[in-house]
């Protein structure tokens, strides 16, 4: 075994030392730090974006539902709620019905037959347009980290002072931050949003990590701005600005300032594509109407379930009576009946209760799985990891800090002292 050479030995300590620092920071976020890759070990699936692929290929899936939508209390109360209403149907049915051999229950279906056709398209689209909205958020947010990180690069190789560096990658980070907050309040009340806003401005004042953090200045300038996220950024170009005019980057003339006043504007869009994807939702009217056709149907499933059971528990009764009254009066020759009646009733009452089962499970299912992709700040299901991802934004700022200051050349600086 090689031994380990001097600054070997330097950069390992120095990495532990880094590493132990990046742990005693308080970041203010309440996710673990993972990177966006499959998870390791036995955890199939860590959120909505970091799972196992080959493992959905197997029958394991079967065994690890804990996040699946099939356990979700309110399916299932719904899907009771239903039971009760087809076995209500069937009571009543099996009462009022005293003659059940000329009726065929297996044609009830045919009442959901029409709704099945509406219900599918409109579910289909609604889902297309919830996992593109989600899609279409998870992009913008992945579009502004990406500004701060390509703003910092520039800064770094232009050589600007480290001062005013920090106080662009700090106003970046906190735009992030700000929309993630604002994304998290949207769906509180007026008076709620007001102190959950409240209180983060008062953590981010007290808060000791180096790029989570306000003065009182600040937050007094800010404080009743609507639009805090994209403002964020009309500071970080107007201290660009300043830069340029103090000769500490190239002047406003120049394609380099060009480009670096660019990712500004992308961070803007990538603000205004996550907030329109979050706020313009479909609309109500289309919701709403989508809601009550799959509620409708899936009652539609229920009765015509109720409708079979009783009608066919009345046939197989029916046709029982010759065996068990056979002196109560009753005309035997009517009474008897071929072999399969029976048979053809049982058979009924499985193949619906399997149908409408199923039916009324996956409409429920994909209903309320469209209703969380549309709410990712909301639903726990399809929360898109910001705080991961935002860790890990942090943990690039402070190694692209680390690796500029330590570069085998002179660093490369744009304006030096004494020229």
């Amino acid at each position: 075994m090689a031994p380990a050479l001097p600054w070997d030995l330097e950069q390992a300590q120095e990495s532990t030392e880094h590493d132990a620092l990046i742990d005693r920071k308080k970041l203010l976020l309440d996710e673990d730090d993972h990177i966006l890759s499959e998870p390791e070990g036995d955890d199939y699936c860590q959120d909505a974006i970091t799972y196992k692929v080959e493992w959905l290929k197997g029958w394991g899936v079967f065994s690890e539902i804990s996040r699946a939508i099939w356990v979700k209390p309110k399916l299932w109360i719904m899907l009771m709620k239903l039971f009760l209403v087809a076995l209500c149907v069937a009571v009543v049915s099996f009462i009022i019905v005293r003659d059940p051999k000329n009726i065929q229950p297996q044609l009830f279906h045919d009442i959901t037959s029409v709704l099945n056709i509406f219900v599918s398209l409109m579910l289909g689209f609604f889902l297309s347009s919830a996992v593109g909205r989600w899609l279409t958020t998870i992009t913008g947010y992945m579009n502004l980290f990406n500004a701060v990180r390509n703003l910092e690069m520039q800064l770094n190789t232009l050589g600007a002072p480290q001062e005013r560096l920090d106080m662009c990658m700090r106003y970046g980070v906190l735009s992030t931050y700000f929309l993630s907050s604002e994304f998290r309040h949207l769906m509180l009340k007026p008076h709620e949003r007001e102190e959950q806003t409240q209180a983060t401005w008062d953590s981010l004042e007290n808060s000791d990590a180096e790029f989570l953090t306000v003065s009182t200045e600040e937050r007094a300038i800010m404080a009743n701005v609507r639009d805090v996220p994209g403002q964020m950024w009309l500071w970080v170009g107007s201290l660009v600005g300043r830069m340029a005019e103090d000769g500490e980057i190239p002047s406003m003339a120049s394609p380099t300032y060009g480009r670096i006043m660019n990712l500004a504007q992308c961070a803007q869009e990538a603000i205004r594509d996550a907030r329109m994807s979050i706020i313009v939702r479909t609309p109500y009217v289309y919701v709403n109407t989508l809601a009550v056709l799959v509620h409708i149907t899936n009652l539609m499933f229920a009765v015509s379930l109720g409708l079979t059971l009783g009608l066919s528990i009345g046939s197989i009764i029916y046709y029982a009576r010759k065996y068990t009254y056979p002196l109560a009066g009753y005309d035997v020759a009517q009474l008897v009946a071929p072999a399969s009646n029976s048979a053809i009733s049982i058979q009924s009452i499985i193949i619906e209760t399997l149908r409408c089962s199923f039916a009324a499970v996956l409409y429920q299912a994909f209903f309320e799985l469209g209703l969380m992709i549309s709410t990712p700040f909301t639903s726990s299901e399809a929360r898109i990891p910001v705080n991961r991802m935002m860790k890990n934004l942090l943990r690039d700022l402070e190694d692209a800090r680390r690796l500029a200051s330590k570069v085998p050349w002179e660093r490369p600086m744009f304006k030096r002292t004494g020229r």
